[in-house]
């Protein structure tokens, strides 16, 4: 990290006590954590978690002061009768409150604005201690669409954000990026601004929302997990699988290039709760270093399955990667980049089978 540079990362908090003890010793780095309630609700936009007693949240989250504190609340969806139950909202109202009490709570992240309605109608004097932040797959990419979203959380209880994170594919539109930062300088000059730098997911991936609504209707408890699977028959792991040189036109931003992008935004946020300390340690410590050596696969959250069998030097990705790509015209027909690159920076790894006897 430069010198006298402000803490950039918001990352994952999972209740783990060695993971928490890393982040302890990387808190000069650390401007926010996102974390799960761990409840059976489903609220998390991702599956559902085991639960976790909000007590041992607070225990664990006490000991990282500083940096701002999340809730995910950003499922897509959550069971249409959820929101008119009270039983539900007084009990996540009750673990909101525990956390606040706790000092370890600034704002919930969300995407679902009937959710976000149905919170502040219940509970105002809980929504007016808290920040309402859209979630990254809330897709801001346009002055007018971040906008728009302020005003419809200005008109709940809830306090406006003091941090967004703008749409994954302004990483690959530094043109977009450039005009988007100023304008929202302009408009809202202490909002901080943020990119997400390490999901790994298809460039405008036309899976993204119908996955999203998947992850809702599985922790509905109406239908059971099935993304993998469909992911791997039909979606972006089948896509990956036939052409995985298509992976470097994926919005992520590398350790390497994040100067680059902390000269426009303030923060960058990193993913991959859901794989744990064993993934996110490494991944946060290249972040800090600004470099990672390495397989550059193991730095996304979404290409786990694929960093298993296919091995990318990131030492061996070219200076000019960063502006290549932001200047590609998608025309992977008349186009070789990505490909030669795979051959000069890729292998296949052997294939190892885990051992599940534990």
């Amino acid at each position: 990290m430069q010198a006298g540079r402000s803490p950039f990362l918001d990352v994952p908090f999972v209740p783990d006590e060695d993971y928490t003890a890393f982040l302890a010793d990387h808190l000069e780095f650390l401007h926010s954590l996102h974390f799960s309630l761990y409840t059976s609700y489903g609220l998390d936009g991702r599956h559902s978690f085991d639960c976790h007693e909000v007590g041992h949240l607070c225990q664990l989250l006490s000991l990282l002061p500083g940096p701002g504190k999340y809730v995910l609340c950003n499922n897509r969806f959550l069971h249409p009768a959820l929101y008119s139950d009270k039983k539900f909202l007084a009990d996540l109202v009750s673990r909101l409150q525990t956390l606040l009490a706790e000092g370890c709570l600034q704002g919930l992240v969300f995407n679902d604005y009937y959710f976000l309605q149905a919170l502040g109608d219940f509970s105002p004097e809980t929504a007016t201690c808290l920040e309402a932040v859209p979630g990254v797959n809330s897709l801001l990419q346009s002055y007018t669409k971040i906008h728009n979203r302020l005003l419809h959380i200005e008109a709940t209880p809830f306090r406006l954000p003091t941090r967004i994170v703008l749409d994954r594919s302004l990483n690959r539109s530094p043109d977009l990026l450039l005009n988007l930062v100023q304008e929202c300088r302009q408009a809202w000059p202490d909002l901080h601004l943020e990119l997400l730098a390490n999901e790994g997911c298809i460039l405008h991936c036309p899976f993204k929302l119908t996955h999203d609504a998947h992850i809702g209707l599985a922790n509905t408890g109406l239908v059971g997990e099935q993304n993998f699977r469909l992911n791997s028959m039909l979606g972006c792991i089948r896509f990956l699988r036939d052409q995985p040189a298509r992976i470097f036109q994926s919005p992520f931003i590398r350790p390497e290039d994040s100067a680059y992008y902390l000269g426009l935004v303030d923060v960058l946020k990193l993913c991959g709760r859901t794989l744990g300390p064993s993934f996110l340690q490494p991944v946060i410590e290249a972040y800090c270093q600004g470099r990672q050596q390495g397989n550059l696969l193991q730095l996304f959250d979404t290409t786990e399955w694929l960093a298993r069998t296919l091995y990318v030097d990131n030492s061996r990705i070219p200076e000019g990667f960063r502006e290549h790509l932001s200047r590609c015209g998608q025309n992977c027909a008349t186009c070789s980049y990505c490909r030669e690159l795979l051959v000069k920076t890729g292998r296949d790894l052997p294939l190892e089978i885990p051992d599940f006897r534990e």
